[in-house]
């Protein structure tokens, strides 16, 4: 994940759980899942094509 989406979700999770519509625990859970990924699909890692890709569709 990228940084920018690394603080995205970060800061979305401390949103929702400042709402408390979280528990602690899932909270800090997720966001150690946002900072150590499991393995994930290639389509959520690279979600756009290249253009040099595109083009060979």
């Amino acid at each position: 994940m990228d940084s920018a989406q690394q603080e995205l979700m970060i800061a979305l999770l401390s949103a929702i759980y400042s709402q408390g519509l979280l528990p602690k625990t899932t909270y800090m859970k997720a966001v150690n899942l946002v900072h150590f990924p499991l393995d994930s699909p290639p389509l959520f890692r690279y979600p756009a094509s290249l253009a040099k890709e595109a083009g060979q569709v």
